[in-house]
């Protein structure tokens, strides 16, 4: 098994499984969401089937650590406030804590 990070756009990610076909592993690419460096659901996702990449995205719930915000959210605010929490919210609809009003 290799494991590895890719946050680059979708060309630099099919660079990357590209050069590790060589090895002849299975891969798991355990990080590879940054909007802000090219990477999206919509690009990143296809290309992960297509190359059979297992892919792992541990920043799919709006929390405490805010993994759900743009990196460079804390310098620029793209996001509004959660009357409930007073954290920022992503603009990107994902999975929500229990009892959040978007699913009530």
């Amino acid at each position: 098994m290799i494991s590895f990070h890719n946050y680059g756009r979708p060309e630099e990610l099919e660079h990357k499984v590209k050069e590790l076909e060589q090895f002849h592993r299975p891969f798991i690419c355990t990080e590879y969401m940054a909007r802000g460096a090219g990477s999206t659901f919509d690009t990143i996702l296809p290309l992960d089937r297509q190359y059979q990449v297992a892919a792992i995205n541990w920043g799919l719930v709006e929390g405490k650590t805010q993994t759900n915000l743009p990196w460079d959210s804390w310098r620029r605010p793209t996001c509004p406030r959660s009357p409930r929490s007073g954290s920022m919210t992503s603009s990107i609809p994902m999975a929500h804590p229990i009892g959040n009003t978007k699913w009530n």
